[in-house]
This record gives structure tokens, sequence and C-alpha cells, in this order.
């Protein structure tokens, strides 16, 4: 193979990775532990969530997003949180 052909190859592999970019979403799957009397939760639980700036003394920077009846077991639960941008 020569080197004209090496680089037209390698061109066309890059465009197609380019091609099936796609864009990412502000959707992500927040996973928690809750513990109740300090043992771990089991049952369906209301949950609100917030999101801050800072880690302390920090401002909201979204509205609050409510959840109720999130199965936790175990002390486990997972929730699909989406912020917007």
């Amino acid at each position: 193979m020569n080197i004209s052909r090496l680089l037209l190859l390698g061109g066309l592999l890059a465009v197609s990775v380019v091609v099936h970019a796609e864009v990412v979403g502000t959707a992500f799957t927040y996973q928690g532990e809750l513990a109740q009397q300090n043992l771990p939760a089991t049952g369906a639980y209301d949950f609100e969530f917030e999101l801050f700036d800072a880690v302390s003394n920090g401002n909201s920077v979204a509205t609050a997003i409510n959840m109720e009846d999130v199965v936790v077991s175990g002390g486990v639960f997972a929730v699909e949180l989406d912020f917007g941008s």
C-alpha cells in the first residue's frame, strides 16, 4: 500500500468518526445511599434534588427536582436527573 492510499484511508476513518459523533444530553444517573436510624433504608421514599455551584455556602443554580416513591433497597437507590443546561 503506497503512502497516498494510507493517507486517504486515514482521512476517511477520521471523517467517519466525526459523522457518527452525537451530542451528549444533560441527563445523568445519580446513585446514592440512604440510611434510616443508622440502618440501610428499604422502601419507597420521596426525594428533592437540588444543584448548587459550590460544596458549601453555594447558590442554587437550577430548579429543584422532586421525585416521589423512589425505590430504595438495602440503602441504595438510583434516579435519572436532568437539571438542563
